[in-house]
């Protein structure tokens, strides 16, 4: 059986199933409302609450595979909450190839569930140091949202400039939370790259230093990376 809830004034869905799910409850419950939500919001946020009683025939776990394949890209985070080890394992295996976040939670942790879904994960400051030259630094872990929200206020600082420096603040990072927030970072990068002529990286990272030396023989990009104590050095070199 499969219940769902679709929260008011909300992109955020929850859904439970119990006993034995069936290719009827998708086709009459799950994908219908998933569809609706999609029909008022770019992006939904789903939590999904397994009852210690769940079990799948073929039908259902056809359903639910054809589900994820139709519609993954339509959401932005999925918690899933449940003490069902082949679930829990389940979810482990393929949770690092989705194009959203998603995170187990145990049932007595579905508050934090929802307040993963609430809030955002982490930030992107943007700054502008001197003209021609921009400081964005990012900040916790990044979302898709998080890209989409500040695209805009990027395009407005460089929307008049032939090209410009950028200083890459990358102290405080964590990395992404899913496929999708790579490639929208990927996204940014390759809108801007053509007007890019300098780019310092301040990081504290073993991976953001091999990150740079690639970035730079791929890209051809003039750019140096400073470790995160020498940030004023960062600064005045990217201004120069």
């Amino acid at each position: 059986m499969i219940q769902l809830e679709n929260l008011k004034d909300s992109n955020q869905l929850e859904v439970t199933l119990s006993g034995k799910v069936i290719a009827h409850d998708y086709e009459t419950v799950l994908t219908p409302g998933i569809v609706e939500a999609l029909c008022e919001h770019d992006y939904i946020r789903l939590l999904v609450g397994c009852e210690d009683d769940l079990s799948y025939d073929f039908g259902g776990a056809w359903s639910d595979l054809k589900l994820g394949l139709s519609h993954w890209h339509g959401f932005d985070r999925v918690a899933v909450v449940t003490q069902l080890g082949w679930v829990r394992a389940t979810v482990s295996v393929i949770a690092p190839f989705t194009p959203c976040p998603v995170r187990i939670f145990d049932p007595s942790k579905q508050e934090d569930a929802r307040r993963w879904l609430r809030e955002s994960l982490g930030s992107i400051h943007i700054q502008e140091l001197s003209p021609g030259v921009l400081h964005i630094g990012l900040m916790g872990k990044l979302d898709p949202e998080i890209y989409r929200n500040k695209d805009e206020d990027i395009n407005s600082h460089l929307k008049d400039l032939d090209h410009f420096n950028l200083l890459l603040d990358l102290r405080e990072f964590q990395g992404w939370e899913g496929l999708s927030s790579v490639s929208a970072h990927l996204s940014l990068i390759r809108e801007h790259s053509a007007k890019l002529r300098k780019v310092s990286i301040v990081g504290n990272s073993s991976w953001q230093k091999m990150a740079e030396r690639f970035g730079k023989r791929i890209g051809g990009v003039d750019s140096q990376f400073f470790d995160g104590d020498h940030f004023d050095d960062a600064v005045e070199w990217v201004k120069e």
